[in-house]
């Protein structure tokens, strides 16, 4: 029966479903369903009794069912003990109009369950006056209203649907997966306030030197292609990111082994080659470099008109698949590093590439994978005694959509 009581009560509550056989009033046998009158009129917070059990009872799940609507359900409580069971529900939850109660009472073994329904009316609108009625009172006028009924509506026993429980982030890989060759990576993202997921590689685990792979703006399930042999054989990580409106973010990872072997030089032969850097993009000797971070002693003078730097003009417009060069070296050179500022924003840097060998590089970047709009390259050129590093930066514009 329903009878109203204070309590606090968030708008998602969990499902109520439980089987089990005892004695009923007068004598009678106990069943399965809902201590609920067909059609029965409710408002405020109301506590919802009812009987579960079976042979097999796992657990006894409440729904309601929003104008009768199955597919829109909403799960208000559950549990595991056999037997009678209560539920506190707040209706000022739920919009005023004709609903439906569901107790599903749920086999352990297969999954399935047996539904017992009850349509009742959610009517707060013009309940003030009722609310104001002494305690005692308005529970005994509910208690009339809201009777037992052996008319509650049971359906067949319902087969579960092959998956019941919600899609949880991460990767449809398992973990320590052996992989060659090109690849497709699947998983799920989503998360309240969802605005990404973005894809990394770790190579080696090492998080510093993580390569950015994809992002997506659609949550749900995701779909990427990695070329394996872009990377060394040997054991690596990927990484997905959920991104919130907060800029915060929840990380799930999987553990990778790349093992392509020889193939490399199979895989370089099919390599189609990327377009260079437009004309548009040829070297520049006004690339931006901010102050020098922590910098080492000046370098000495230049025997060679080489200098630090990316061979990118400023403000350079780029689509598709490019190739950035330019030259990086130092008096005690550790590495070069070469990372993409969204935006122009360092805090969200994403990194590109890197290398060991002092001098001329080149890196092969796919913009199909970064946003359309005005963004920033930096190089930053890491000293291998102290870990400062000087920075070299050039503003340049993705414009994929106007190149298609």
């Amino acid at each position: 029966m329903f009878r109203t009581k204070l309590f606090r009560m968030a708008l998602i509550v969990t499902i109520l479903a439980a089987l089990f056989a005892v004695p009923m009033a007068a004598g009678a046998q106990m069943e399965n369903g809902l201590d609920v009158a067909e059609g029965a009129v409710v408002s405020g917070t109301v506590d919802i009794t009812g009987y579960a059990d079976a042979s097999n009872f796992e657990k006894w799940d409440l729904y309601v069912f929003p104008n009768g609507d199955e597919n829109a359900k909403i799960f208000l409580a559950n549990g595991t003990d056999a037997g009678e069971f209560s539920a506190t529900v707040d209706t000022t939850n739920f919009p005023d109009g004709d609903h439906v109660l569901s107790l599903r009472v749920v086999d352990a073994t297969t999954g399935n369950y047996q539904e017992y329904l009850v349509p009742f009316t959610i009517a707060n609108a013009g309940a003030e006056a009722a609310a104001e009625t002494p305690a005692a009172e308005a529970s005994s006028t509910m208690t009339e209203t809201v009777a037992m009924t052996d008319t509650v509506a049971m359906t067949e026993t319902v087969e579960a649907p092959a998956a019941t429980a919600a899609p949880v982030n991460g990767f449809d890989l398992e973990d320590g997966v052996e992989v060659s060759g090109t690849v497709t990576v699947t998983g799920y993202a989503d998360t309240v306030g969802f605005t990404k997921w973005q894809l990394d590689v770790i190579p080696f685990g090492n998080t510093d030197d993580a390569i950015f792979l994809a992002y997506g703006e659609d949550a749900g399930a995701f779909s990427q292609e990695v070329d394996t042999t872009n990377y060394p054989d040997g054991d690596h990580q990927l990484r997905l990111r959920v991104v919130d409106d907060t800029g915060n973010y929840s990380e799930y990872f999987v553990d990778v082994t790349v093992a392509n072997g020889g193939a490399e030089e199979a895989a370089a032969a099919e390599v189609v080659a990327t377009p260079a850097v437009t004309e548009t993009e040829t070297t520049t000797a006004t690339a931006t470099t901010t102050a020098t971070v922590a910098a080492p002693e000046a370098a000495p003078a230049e025997t060679t008109a080489m200098t630090n730097g990316l061979d990118v003009q400023e403000g350079a417009v780029v689509s598709g698949t490019v190739d950035i060069t330019g030259y990086a070296d130092a008096p005690n050179f550790e590495k070069w590093d070469l990372y993409v500022f969204p935006n122009g924003d360092e805090n969200a840097k994403i990194f590109l590439a890197n290398g060991t060998d002092a001098g001329e590089f080149s890196a092969t970047v796919d913009t199909t994978n970064f946003p359309d709009g005005d963004h920033v390259l930096s190089l930053r050129v890491v000293d291998a005694t102290t870990g400062n590093y000087q920075e070299y930066l050039v503003p340049f514009t993705i414009a994929n959509a106007a190149a298609s």
